[in-house]
């Protein structure tokens, strides 16, 4: 039996290398995304502690410099949530195409893969068929044999 041997085994190797260097791509831009989101997350919740903290203490009504205070610390604080809520988003782009670039590479692999699989069994089948007809020529060779020692034997008998 001749040993099954898919001819594009080379390029679904690299293939395959391409589509784990885009996964690890993806993976690490969605790790990013995931803490930089965490981050933001964070300042937000600071934020709105802090707008229920100065709605608190105008409503108990401080005096307008310390007022000014925790204004300006809230103003600071929706600009940190602006940055890093800007920096979250500016990942979004990279990680959608990351994204598309894995599911690129793996339709790659898998369309060889499946191709692979198609050859690997029509190489079966063409063996099984190649065993078969070796089985039935020999098999053809033995009923000759057999039917010649037959007449052999007969003739011999009859002589």
């Amino acid at each position: 039996m001749r040993r099954f041997e898919f001819r594009l085994e080379s390029v679904l190797r690299i293939r395959r290398f391409e589509l784990e260097r885009e996964r690890a791509r993806m993976l690490r831009l969605e790790a990013e995304w995931r803490r930089r989101d965490s981050r933001a997350r964070e300042v937000a919740a600071r934020v709105e502690q802090g707008e229920e903290r100065l709605g608190r203490i105008m409503e108990g009504g401080m005096d307008g410099r310390r007022i000014g205070g925790h204004a300006a610390g809230l103003a600071s604080g929706r600009f940190h949530r602006a940055q890093a809520e800007a920096a979250r988003d500016h990942l979004v782009p990279q990680l959608e195409s990351a994204r598309e670039r894995t599911r690129e590479a793996s339709v790659r692999v898998r369309s060889l893969e499946k191709l692979e699989a198609r050859r690997a069994i029509a190489h079966l089948e063409e063996e099984r068929r190649l065993e078969q007809r070796e089985l039935d020529s020999l098999a053809i060779t033995r009923a000759a044999a057999e039917t010649i020692d037959r007449r052999v034997h007969e003739e011999g008998r009859e002589s």
